[in-house]
């Protein structure tokens, strides 16, 4: 299929197993992705204190470790994490772990943000198990994930397998949507601060976890 010359993204190397995948997407040549990502960093820059001690989960090389003032970083992917200790001043450490399974004591964080991360892993809850035991309670959370719930975002997807092949949209074996996010996140004893859905397509949630007591 020949796709429409501003549509098209003009850096071959623009593969999610590129380390510089998630910086360079918010200064896409290809003109959605950059849009996408300025309006949902927007959110999450406008829903955290950049001065607490914060986690960004997922980082891949993505933006938000990179402005935090006191974070740690954390992906799963060695490649990303060393480009980002390489060509990024962090003011913080950079950790290789697996969100479900991670190397930090009890109430360690005072505020964690996890784009974009929760729907490539399995939907069995230990992601959110592992958030409530590093947090303290009233700590801020934000977390994004694309909505299952309406057309909009199947439509997205299908877009994105055309005009990004080597994106991330046959990466995301777990479905979300708004209502389950609030629920899976109540159970957990958060309270919900601002919801909101990402041109009807991303699911935008900033909640403060008020017990680490588990129902």
């Amino acid at each position: 299929m020949h796709n429409p010359f501003f549509l098209r993204p003009r850096d071959p190397k623009m593969s999610i197993i590129s380390p510089d995948y998630d910086d360079k997407a918010c200064r896409s040549k290809f003109f959605p992705q950059r849009f996408w990502h300025y309006f949902k960093d927007r959110l999450i820059f406008n829903s955290i204190d950049m001065d607490k001690f914060s986690l960004d989960l997922g980082c891949g090389s993505g933006v938000v470790v990179q402005r935090l003032n006191k974070a740690a970083g954390v992906d799963i992917d060695f490649d990303k994490l060393y480009y980002l200790k390489k060509n990024k001043k962090i003011k913080g450490y950079l950790v290789l772990a697996d969100i479900r399974y991670l190397p930090f004591k009890k109430n360690t964080f005072e505020q964690i943000v996890c784009s974009e991360v929760i729907e490539h892993i399995e939907r069995d809850g230990k992601w959110l198990e592992e958030i409530v035991r590093i947090s303290n309670s009233g700590s801020n959370v934000v977390l994004t994930t694309p909505d299952y719930g309406n057309i909009y975002w199947p439509v997205i997807e299908w877009l994105y397998k055309i005009f990004l092949p080597n994106g991330y949209a046959d990466q995301h074996i777990s479905h979300y949507t708004m209502k389950d996010m609030v629920d899976i996140l109540t159970k957990f004893k958060f309270r919900i601060i601002k919801k909101h859905s990402l041109f009807k397509s991303v699911v935008f949630i900033n909640a403060v976890l008020e017990s680490q007591r588990k129902i």
